[in-house]
C-alpha cells in the first residue's frame, strides 16, 4: 500500500491541557495547533484534556474511518496511575465488564504494573473508545484515575516522542493500521552482514572479503550519506521531518563499484565532508528515510547477486535472515585515530567527538537502534591488521577460499 500524494499521517504526544479537536471555541490549544498546518489534519479519535499520550492525525478520510471504528479492531493501551491497589477482584471486573451510563464497558487487559505511596500504575488495553471510558471504567471499581497516559495505538508506540512533538508515521505503521502488514520478503541468497560503528574498519573488511570471494560489495552508509547530501544541497533543515522524507523520496541513490551516485552524479567525495558527516545521523534517524534506503539496499542485492553488506542495521533489520553475520568493535581512541588518517583534515580530539556524539544518536534512535544482532560474530579489530580481522571473520562464519 503506497502512501498517495497529498494524504500525511502524523504521530503526536498530546500534552495535558490540549483538546483533541481542530478548533476550540474556549480558545484552548489544540492538537491540530502542534503539527504543520498544511495539509489540514484532523484527530482520528480522541484523547482527553486531562489526558496525555500518542494520538494519530490524518487527512486520510479511509484512514480515519478505519482507526477509530470499533470493528476493524485497533487497540488502545494506557498506563493509568490510580488511586489505592487495585487486588485481583478489581482487575478481573475491569476485564468481565462494567454497566456505565451509556452502557456496558470493558477492557481487553488490566494489569497491575506497580504499587508505591498510596497509588498504582495499571496497563489498561481496550478495544474501543467512549468519552473517558477508561477514566469511568477505572472509578467504577473503586480506584479513580489521578493520571493516564496512551502509550500505543495498536503495535504503534514511541518513547521517544516529548509531549507536543510529533512524527511521521512510517509506511510499516500505516499499513498496520490499515490492517495491511505483510511479511518481508525472503532474503536474497548468500548475503554477508558486517554491521558496526564508524572507525572499526568496516568498510576495507567488506571491500577486502567480497574481493576474495567474487562477490558484489555494498556500503549501506554511503546511501545514507548521499541522502544527507541531497537534504542539505536542498536546503532543508535535518529537523524538518517532512521536507526530510520528501527530498530522499525523490532522489536517485546509486553505488556501485565504490562509487556514490546523487541522481546520476558521481558525489562520493562530496558526502565525505564534515557538513556530511555532522548531519547524517538525524538524517538516518528517520524512520521513513530508513525504509526507503532500505528498501533500495534490498533491490541492489537483488540485482547484484551474492554480496558483502556493510552498515549499521544489516544483520538486524535489512537482512535479518541471513546466517552471515559480523559485528565488529574497536577501542574508542583507535576507532578515531582511523578516522582521523581517513580524513586528514581534523585532529583526532574533535574525530572522537563526534564518533561518541554519533554511537550515542545511532544506538537510541527508534528506527533500527545500532547494535548486534544476537546472532552474530563479534570481533574486536583494535589491534588487529586487515589480514587477521579478514581472517576471523572467514573463520568465524566458516567461509572457504
Amino acid at each position: 500500500m503506497p502512501m498517495r500524494p497529498g494524504l500525511v499521517y502524523y504521530l503526536l504526544y498530546k500534552p495535558v491541557g490540549v483538546v483533541s479537536t481542530a478548533s476550540d471555541p474556549q480558545g484552548r490549544p489544540t492538537v491540530v495547533d502542534l503539527v504543520p498546518g498544511d495539509p489540514r489534519v484532523v484527530p482520528v479519535g480522541r484523547l482527553d484534556a486531562d489526558s496525555e499520550g500518542l494520538l494519530v492525525l490524518s487527512n486520510d478520510g479511509d484512514f480515519i474511518n478505519r482507526v477509530t471504528h470499533p470493528s476493524f479492531g485497533i487497540t488502545k493501551t494506557y498506563l493509568a496511575r490510580v488511586a489505592g491497589s487495585p487486588g485481583p477482584k478489581a482487575l478481573k471486573r475491569l476485564t468481565s465488564g462494567v454497566d456505565l451510563e451509556d452502557g456496558p464497558a470493558a477492557a481487553l487487559s488490566a494489569k497491575l504494573v506497580d504499587t508505591s505511596g498510596g497509588e498504582s500504575l495499571i496497563e489498561v488495553v481496550m478495544g474501543e473508545g467512549r468519552n473517558r471510558e477508561v477514566r469511568r471504567l477505572l472509578a467504577a471499581v473503586g480506584h479513580p484515575v489521578t493520571a493516564l497516559v496512551r502509550t500505543a495505538i495498536g503495535a504503534v508506540s514511541d518513547q521517544h516522542l516529548e509531549p507536543g512533538s510529533w512524527r511521521p508515521l512510517t509506511l510499516s505503521e500505516v499499513r498496520h493500521l490499515f490492517g495491511e502488514e505483510r511479511e518481508p520478503a525472503d532474503d536474497p541468497p548468500d548475503v554477508i552482514a558486517i554491521d558496526g560503528p564508524g572507525g572499526v574498519g568496516k568498510t576495507t573488511t567488506a571491500r577486502a572479503l567480497a574481493e576474495a570471494l567474487d562477490r558484489a560489495h555494498l556500503d549501506t552508509g554511503a546511501m545514507y550519506r548521499a541522502a544527507t547530501l541531497a537534504v542539505l544541497n536542498a536546503a532543508v533543515a535535518v529537523d524538518d521531518l517532512m521536507g526530510v522524507v520528501a527530498v530522499v523520496v525523490d532522489s536517485d541513490i546509486g553505488y556501485e563499484a565504490g562509487r556514490t551516485y546523487l541522481d546520476g552524479r558521481d558525489v562520493t567525495a562530496e558526502t565525505r565532508t564534515a557538513e556530511v558527516e555532522a548531519a547524517v545521523s538525524a538524517v538516518s534517524a528517520v524512520p521513513e528515510v530508513r525504509e526507503r534506503l532500505v528498501a533500495e539496499q534490498r533491490d541492489w542485492v537483488i540485482a547484484h547477486g551474492p554480496s558483502v553488506v556493510e552498515g549499521r542495521d544489516i544483520g538486524t533489520v535489512v537482512f535479518a535472515r541471513t546466517p552471515y553475520k559480523v559485528f565488529l568493535t574497536a577501542d574508542p581512541a583507535v576507532r578515531a585515530e582511523r578516522r582521523a588518517s581517513d580524513t586528514e583534515d581534523r585532529p583526532t580530539d574533535a574525530v572522537a567527538e563526534d564518533l561518541a556524539r554519533r554511537d550515542k544518536w545511532d544506538s537510541s534512535r527508534t528506527a533500527s537502534p545500532l547494535r548486534p544482532s544476537e546472532d552474530a560474530v563479534v570481533i574486536d579489530t583494535t589491534d588487529l591488521s586487515v589480514d587477521e580481522v579478514l581472517a576471523k571473520v572467514r573463520l568465524a562464519l566458516a567461509l572457504g577460499d
